[in-house]
């Protein structure tokens, strides 16, 4: 039977945890049914996971015993950030989820000429990108950057000394597996309307910035993010 995962702040230290967080104890006891006896994983987002036993289910707390730490050998192959633009709603939640169960490290929404969407609601994609980490087997919760503009994106990239990939027809074929594994990579989405001509401008002179194409079709800005992280993940 497959068991359940849950992340956050546990203290793996202790031998018996009271898990008093209410969106968690009301999610085991009324929505899933949990029963005392039952296991279930317990992860702390940073990499350690443990397998717990039940042992007791009260009104705003459940008691678990740590039963052994286990090893989760199912992390991201390379470093990738995320930088997307600000999308509808839906869209962006989409991307949120999808590419966080594909494995990057870092989502950080941005702000171009062409964005229509102003403001990101971080709690909520944050808490999506939470729990696809659970349903996947996460260990290591992805970061959600504050949203910036393209330019202070675009230089903290550089800064990092990422090797970044921005995304537009006019590039080559991409193909991530030229860049080393152990290199952090940078991947950049524009909006519904594609870079501006200031912007691509900008991209074309800046160092160590790859222009690369996912194929000759126009894709929708969530169908290229999602498919540009597993490329850019796998590879």
């Amino acid at each position: 039977m497959r068991l359940h995962r849950f992340i956050g702040d546990f203290d793996f230290s202790k031998k018996i945890l009271e898990l008093q967080e209410k969106e968690l104890v009301l999610q085991l006891r009324n929505v899933l049914r949990a029963k005392t006896g039952e296991e279930l994983y317990l992860c702390d987002g940073r990499g350690s996971e443990v397998r717990a036993h039940i042992e007791s289910i009260k009104k705003n707390a459940i008691i678990v015993r740590i039963i052994e730490h286990v090893q989760n050998t199912q992390q991201q192959l390379r470093s990738v950030t995320l930088y997307c633009a600000l999308l509808k709603r839906e869209n962006f939640e989409l991307v949120a989820q999808k590419a966080t169960e594909i494995g990057i490290s870092e989502l950080v929404s941005l702000q171009t000429q062409r964005t229509v969407k102003t403001a990101v609601n971080m709690n909520r994609i944050q808490k999506i990108m939470k729990e696809a980490s659970e349903q996947c087997g996460r260990t290591v919760l992805p970061v959600l950057g504050k949203s910036m503009d393209f330019s202070s994106a675009l230089e903290i990239a550089v800064k990092k000394h990422n090797t970044i990939v921005v995304f537009d027809k006019t590039g080559k074929p991409f193909n991530a597996s030229v860049i080393k594994k152990s290199e952090p990579l940078t991947i950049c989405i524009g909006p519904e309307g594609g870079w501006s001509r200031e912007e691509y401008a900008i991209l074309t002179k800046v160092p160590r910035v790859i222009i690369a194409s996912l194929g000759p079709f126009t894709l929708r800005a969530e169908t290229a993010a999602i498919v540009a992280t597993y490329l850019a993940t796998i590879n």
